[in-house]
């Protein structure tokens, strides 16, 4: 089975985000939400969507022209190299030289993270991963400090991501020892980020990887052996899915699933109906204990749009955060710096439910409202479809940070990865790793405009759809 790779492309990425939460919010039918949805605020997201999609499409397509899908038009880079083989050897010693910069820095700042995590932040003193969660969650916005080495770390421990990407991109010029450790570097991000009780953050990575092998390969295949990895993997997810789902709801209380059934009024603002409750007791306990894990994933990833609701009819459209709620960790920083960002914690007074999502709309109507919201998402809209003609083009920028582009894009109808802790520092260290990476190609007297792996890669024409 093959899928085109049109399918990653901006404007289709968001239509297969809302067919998600269609779908999963039909498999969970059986839990009310308590919303009732008005034309005036599905009209405002309408018209956020509208402008977004009008934004890729002011986006010249021109780079779809050639023959070969990436090819970067008028790029001359015979002119470093004599022979295509010469060419192709600098190529792969530059890319190796690259990753071992990259995956030696990646090290340092995971292991680092770790020891802020376990001797800085206290986690060895806590009862329980989610204990631990609750207990850093409990400080936000201003109230909130930290040491030197964990807001350095914080900002730097996501490069694991795009060095993840480097391996998956560029691996046909890497060793086996090379990919592994690539692999390995990833292994242990996951590691700490179960432990920091972040679960559901190795849910946008493993997204991106996946847009990362459609670009590489110019499409994605699927074939029976892929199916057993990514059944096997997603087990693994589940099953931490399913072991933090438990302790949470521990720690809450609810010893058992039927304990945790009762109190999800409480704590996540739904209500399953009669039927549901009466059935799910009647179920053998391991069969309850998968089945809420997946209703906790699948309310996880739909309760944004019941959410953006709230916050349309909650928010003062006239108390506008100008950025500061999307971009809070910028505000962080500049706090770091002693730089005093003027009610920087003003939009957290116009959030109905703290700790919710509002889909990626709820976010831009805090910072924007309606008109500048608007603009907002038409300049996002030109700025993704600009990253995906750059990838298609075999640009280096754009092999790296468009699966991150993407991943924002497809999760639209339920969460704002831009607001999200990782949006700004995935951003900065994507930069950071296309900087190393560029250095050691240079190096090698090479100009990799336009050999990133999709423009090596002979394939159809991409439409710019």
């Amino acid at each position: 089975m093959t899928i085109n790779l049109r399918n990653f492309s901006p404007r289709w990425l968001i239509f297969w985000g809302f067919a998600t939460w269609a779908f999963l919010r039909t498999s969970i039918f059986f839990i009310d939400f308590n919303v009732t949805f008005t034309v005036e605020a599905m009209g405002l997201m309408a018209a956020y969507i509208g402008a977004f999609v009008i934004g890729t499409f002011l986006v010249t397509s021109r780079a779809y022209d050639d023959q070969t899908l990436g090819r970067d038009v008028g790029n001359e880079d015979e002119a470093f190299a004599s022979t295509e083989g010469e060419r192709g050897a600098r190529l792969t010693n530059g890319y190796r030289k690259a990753a071992v910069v990259l995956f030696t820095i990646t090290f340092i700042f995971l292991v680092l993270r770790m020891y802020d995590l376990f001797f800085v932040r206290g986690f060895l003193s806590a009862e329980s991963i989610q204990a631990f969660r609750n207990s850093e969650n409990n400080f936000t916005g201003a109230d909130r400090s930290s040491s030197g080495i964990s807001f350095i770390t914080g900002i730097g421990y996501p490069i694991a991501i795009p060095a993840f990407i480097f391996t998956i991109a560029f691996r046909r010029y890497l060793t086996k020892r090379m990919q592994w450790t690539g692999y390995g570097l990833f292994a242990f991000y996951g590691i700490y980020v179960n432990l920091s009780g972040n679960r559901y953050i190795l849910l946008g990575p493993m997204f991106e990887a996946v847009v990362c092998l459609a670009i590489a390969n110019g499409r994605l295949l699927i074939t029976k052996k892929s199916m057993v990895i990514v059944g096997i993997v997603a087990s693994i997810i589940f099953g931490f899915l399913t072991l933090g789902t438990m302790q949470r709801d521990l720690l809450f209380g609810a010893t058992t699933r039927e304990e945790a059934v009762a109190v999800s009024p409480e704590r996540k603002l739904y209500v399953p109906s009669p039927g549901f409750v009466l059935w799910f007791h009647e179920q053998p306990e391991i069969v309850q204990n998968l089945l809420w894990s997946y209703v906790d994933i699948a309310w996880y990833n739909t309760h944004g749009m019941f959410e953006w609701q709230k916050t349309y009819d909650y928010a003062n459209p006239e108390e506008l955060a100008w950025g500061t709620c999307q971009y809070a960790t910028a505000t962080y920083f500049f706090r770091i710096l002693g730089i005093t960002i003027k009610d920087e914690d003003k939009w957290r007074r116009n959030v109905p439910t703290y700790g919710f999502y509002s889909t990626f709309f709820g976010p831009a109507y805090l910072d924007f409202g309606v008109a500048w919201g608007l603009i907002y998402l038409l300049a996002l809209g030109v700025i993704a479809q600009h990253m995906w003609v750059l990838t298609l083009r075999g640009k280096l920028i754009g092999t790296l940070l468009y699966p991150y582009v993407a991943s924002v894009v497809y999760n639209m109808a339920d969460n704002n990865l831009i607001q999200a802790g990782l949006g700004i520092p995935i951003m900065a260290v994507t930069v950071m790793a296309a900087i190393i990476i560029r250095l050691n190609a240079k190096r090698e007297n090479l100009n990799i405009s336009g050999n990133s792996p999709a423009s090596i890669t002979s394939q159809p024409t991409v439409p710019a759809n």
